[in-house]
């Protein structure tokens, strides 16, 4: 399967990020394609990403959850 797609920093409105930190106890820190920084948010997770990893997430009310990673 390609997911060469997943490493696109040109997609728009997309659900993928980049894991910027990870704190035990807090969550994960990711920056949203298309956005210009990270965001100051921790956000909880249902895998134990690293930094670095591409994930994909879904918003609900009007919070993230972390649902899976891609490693590249």
């Amino acid at each position: 399967m390609d997911l060469s797609w997943l490493k696109s920093d040109k997609r728009q409105d997309s659900n993928l990020a980049t894991v910027v930190e990870v704190k035990e106890g807090l969550g994960v820190k990711i920056h949203i394609e298309g956005e210009e920084n990270p965001r100051d948010t921790y956000y909880q997770s249902l895998v134990i990403p690293q930094v670095g990893d591409r994930v994909y997430f879904v918003r609900d009310c009007g919070s993230i959850i972390i649902q899976g990673s891609f490693k590249f």
